[in-house]
Parts: structure tokens; sequence; C-alpha cells
């Protein structure tokens, strides 16, 4: 009879709602059979989904409805929390435990491992041709680095410099990630799982002595977001303290001049703080601050962009969605499209060009034709809501075949860095070569480490640490249960999560799982967050 109660009324309609999301991402996540070099087209993949979808619903139904009794049992509680009389660690144990278990891997990489990215940044600074593309102030930051470690005898130097720079930022906003949970009474033993999940996660030790502006992105991504659970665990005492303050500070100008997106993640995270500080009647300090740390953001990155004349991002990655939806539709269906249809294409994507050039996985292809005429939009995109109406599902098709990776769990999506070395992606970077040196008594360890990395990523259980679709169902189950269980503070930080998840739909995420990294750094913090509110809400009760 309980188990019937979770099922009924408001749960119910929680419970609907999440699985019917979920069950459409799984059963239109028709990808996965490309293992098995199974072919489909647009009609058998219409079939599966309707076959596939009722299944997935009751099963995702069932799941909530269990997690939710498991929730409301006093034993989970004490497992997690315990009687609250148990010693407390050292608050200094878990940043010593993270920076001398990282520090190996740290110096085996030496100067540094690093992707394109990178290297066409530090490209970019030695001609002076900057792009919005990437970050100028990340470009900006590793260039004088560069520069600085040539006046001291070798630009490895400088390299070096901005990977531990990296390895610094990450230690102090995981392990203060740990301290929090100390504070809200998680016990030890859970504590130093959190520790070694932190150590044996491949898209966390692996990115040890990697150049990615992502990594850096995501450390303060987490620092901003243990900022925000800090607030939510004692307002007025946050609102005091001017170390956190100007944590929340510093950590808002990096997000936003690192990766430009990460801009619509602040936003959204400013708006509900606004709504709760003057609904709950609290100090409006952190808010100001929050709201003089973006418009500082805000004027630095215009201000950036300006003075070393940047090129301005394509408007082509804000509509990769749309792009790879139209390119599909000509696939399947260009026996259907009119000529006035056609033409409006054709002035913005070559349209002959298309059907060959859609890849389910990726959209750069499709993006990579855009013609740049922003004034050809306008009746574009009058034919895309046109061709939505006449088939839908084949949208729906390109959106979950590009995305798959956040509804697959058993997909792997594993991509590490080894070393800095500019030869391999040959005349690429011919400017580069030979700027940077290697160390040759280091490239066997380099590529050890990495293996066993690879191999730790495919040990039943611990694989699921590093996997984009794991972390994004957990935040799915903590964001409807919270719903559920009234534990209104997580759910506002559960919305500010769901706007990292936004910003990279549309962008491909398989083999690039870094662009999620901000759900899966800060994930373990965020849902023991969410499971202290719930007991204090029973507690309450």
């Amino acid at each position: 009879m309980k188990a019937l109660n979770d099922f009924r009324g408001r749960n119910l309609i929680w419970y609907s709602a999440a699985s019917f999301l979920m069950a459409a991402g799984r059963a239109g996540s028709v990808k996965f059979y490309e293992d098995a070099r199974i072919t489909l087209s647009w009609r058998l993949e219409t079939i599966f989904l309707i076959v596939r979808f009722p299944i997935y619903f009751v099963l995702f139904l069932g799941m909530f409805a269990l997690l939710h009794r498991i929730l409301r049992s006093r034993s989970t509680k004490e497992i997690l929390f315990g009687s609250g009389n148990e010693k407390e660690g050292k608050p200094w144990e878990p940043y010593l435990v993270l920076a001398g278990g990282w520090l190996p891997l740290l110096l085996i990489k030496y100067p540094a491992a690093v992707c394109w990215d990178t290297l066409a940044m530090v490209e970019q600074y030695r001609k002076g041709l900057f792009s919005e593309h990437h970050s100028v102030y990340y470009t900006l930051i590793m260039g004088k680095l560069v520069e600085l470690g040539e006046v001291f005898g070798h630009p490895n130097y400088g390299m070096f410099a901005f990977s531990v720079i990296h390895y610094a930022v990450l230690v102090a906003a995981l392990g203060w990630s740990v301290g929090i949970l100390r504070k809200m009474g998680v016990r030890r033993s859970i504590q130093r799982a959190v520790l070694l999940m932190y150590l044996l996660n491949p898209y966390i030790s692996g990115y040890v002595g990697v150049i990615i502006k992502d990594e850096l992105y995501t450390a303060f991504i987490v620092l901003f977001f243990l900022c925000m659970v800090e607030l939510f665990l004692d307002h007025e005492a946050f609102a005091k303290s001017p170390v956190k303050l100007a944590v929340m500070f510093v950590s808002v100008i990096n997000i936003w001049l690192i990766r430009k997106n990460g801009s619509y993640i602040l936003l959204a995270t400013a708006v509900l703080l606004v709504i709760r500080s003057f609904r709950k009647r609290l100090s409006k300090r952190p808010v100001l601050v929050l709201l003089a740390a973006l418009i500082v953001s805000a004027v630095l990155y215009s201000s950036l962009g300006a003075f070393f004349h940047a090129e301005k991002g394509s408007v082509a990655e804000a509509l990769s969605l749309p792009f790879q939806q139209t390119a599909r539709y000509v696939k399947y269906h260009g026996n259907e499209v009119t000529e006035e249809e056609r033409e409006a294409i054709d002035a913005v994507l070559p349209y002959d060009e298309l059907a060959e050039a859609y890849d389910p996985r990726i959209s750069d292809p499709v993006k990579g034709k855009y013609r740049g005429d922003s004034s050809k939009l306008g009746p574009y995109f009058k034919v895309w809501l046109a061709q939505l109406k006449k088939h839908p599902l084949t949208y729906v098709s390109a959106t979950w075949d590009q995305n798959h990776y956040l509804f697959m769990p058993e997909a792997d999506n594993v991509t590490l860095y080894t070393d800095l070395e500019v030869e391999a992606y040959g005349q690429r970077f011919a400017s580069l070569t030979g700027l940077f040196g290697r160390v040759d008594k280091l490239v066997t360890l380099k590529k050890w480490i990495v293996k066993e990395f690879e191999l730790i990523h495919r040990i039943p259980l611990i694989r699921y640490l590093g996997n984009v679709s794991f972390w994004f169902y957990i935040l799915m189950f903590a964001t409807v249960l919270s719903l559920v269980f009234r534990a209104d503070d997580f759910v506002l930080l559960a919305f500010s999560w769901f706007s990292v998840v936004f910003v990279v739909l549309g962008p491909v995420i398989q083999l690039h799982p870094r662009y999620m990294f901000p759900v899966v750094y800060v994930m373990p913090v965020t849902v023991l967050f969410m499971l202290r509110r719930i007991s204090d809400r029973q507690r309450d009760a």
C-alpha cells in the first residue's frame, strides 16, 4: 500500500514527466546499433521508437518510485549521515590527499598534455590573430607564460607552469567539496569514498597535467556551485564572509572569460538566486556580488575582444541543432523539398552537399558549410518550421542521434590526452614545430598512465564514474525526487545544472565528454546535498 501511495497525486506528475523525457531519449537513441553495423531507415527508426518508448517509460517510472521509497527509509539517513557524533577529520586532509595523489600525474605529463584546441590558441597568440571561438583570456595567459618560459630558458617551463595552475585550482575546488560534505554531517567513510572516486575517475585524474580550457573552466564552475551550496546551507554566514564572496566573484569572472557559454549558466543561476533572496527576505550581499561579477565579466570579455581585434565566433555554433535537422531532412525526404524551400536552404547551406555531409554523430560537417549571411536566416527558419510540421520525428531523431550519449551509459566515450606533441598533427601547426621539447624519458610513463586510466574506465561499475550519461541520469533522478520532497534549495541548484546540459545540446558529445565535465565533477557533492536537504525536510515534517 505504501508503494502504491508513491504513485498518487503530485508524485505521479513529476515521475511521469521525467520518465517521458528519459524514455524518449532512450528509445530514440538508435545510434547504439552502429556497433552491429545495422543501418535503419527513418521509417524503421520510427517503428523502433514507438515500440521501445512504453517499455522504457514503465521502467523509469518504477525506478523513480523505488528510489522514493529508499529515500524515505531511516536506514538510508543512518548510512549517509550517522548519528552526528562521529569524530571530524582535519580540514586540510582532502586537499592533501588530492594534491599528493595527483602530483605524480602532473609530473609524469611534463610539460603537459594538450589537445588541438590548445595548440591552436598558442599559434593564435604567437601570430597575434585572436578568435572568440577560443578564449582570448585563456589564450593570453597561456601565451604570456610560454613567452616567460622562453625568457627563463625554454617554452616548456611556461606550459608546465600553466599546467600547475590547472592542478592547483582543481585541488582547491574538489578539496573544498569534501570539506562541505563534512559540514553537512556526511559520514567520514562516505567522504573518503568521494575522495577515492575523484582519484579513480579517469575524467578527473586523467586530465591532471592536461592543458585544456574545459578543465580549468570546470574547476571554477565547481567553485562557483560550491559557493551556492554554502549559501544554501547558511545564507547569512556566507554573506558575512569576505573570503567566500571573493571566491564567488573570481569564479564568475573566470567562468565567463574562459568559455563564453558559461555566461548562460551564470545568468540562469543569478535569476534564481535573486528570486530566492527576495522571497525569503535574505541578505542581498551575495546577489549584489554576483551581479557585480557578471557586469565586470561582460565588460572584460567585450574589452579583450575589441582590444585584440578578436575574430567573432560564427553563429553556426549556435545553429548546430537546426542545421543538423535540416541536413537529415534533406537526406531522407529530399524528394519532398519544393524549389522554393530548396532556394531558402541553399542561401544558408549548400543544399546539394547536405545529404552527403550529414553525420548523425556530429554537426561539424554540416555547420562548417554555413555561408555566413545572417540576412538569409529568416526565410531559412520559415522552411525549417514548415518541414518540422511535416516530419517531426526526423527532427527528433537528428537530435537524439547527436546527443544519444546523454541517455546511454553503456556507450563508451573515453578521450584522454598523452603528450605535447605538435608533430602528431602534421602540418596543421607547422609554425609551432620545434617550439616545445619532448622529454623522451617520460614518454613510456605517459603512455602507460593513459592506458591505465583507459583500463580503469572499463572496470564494471567504476567505468560509470566517468560516464556522461550515468551522471545525467543521476541529475534527473535527484531533481525529480527533490521536487517530490520539496527540497527547494536543491531544485534551484538543479535548474542551474540543467543549463549546463542545455549548453552542450547541439555540439558533439561523443569523444568530447569535456563539455559535460561541470556535471561529472560536482555531482557527488550535489547529490549528497540533496539527500541532506531531503533528510532535513523529513525531520521537520
